[in-house]
């Protein structure tokens, strides 16, 4: 997952209203992924996050770019602790 991707295609949402030019049920074409060909990808939920986070910050300060919100993209995605593996789980045979 490239942070720069999800911009970009929350970019696309704010200036078209869609993440994608081109969208076949669950996926989108994506020219930018494996250029020069493209790649169709599973949608994901991110660039609209980002979307509804900039509106958001939008209502307190019109003038605030696109950029900018996205450091507040991470407060709304904590970083989950994973749990170490038990010492039963390390020995190896």
């Amino acid at each position: 997952s490239d942070p720069f991707d999800f911009y970009n295609l929350t970019e696309n949402i704010v200036s078209t209203g869609r993440i994608a030019d081109t969208i076949k049920g669950s996926k989108y074409f994506n020219p930018l992924m494996c250029a020069p060909f493209g790649f169709w990808q599973p949608f994901t939920l991110h660039p609209y996050w980002g979307f509804v986070i900039y509106k958001t910050m939008q209502l307190f300060d019109p003038k605030i770019s696109l950029m900018s919100t996205g450091g507040y993209w991470l407060s709304c995605f904590p970083k989950v602790k994973q749990k170490s593996a038990s010492p039963s789980q390390s020995k190896s045979l």
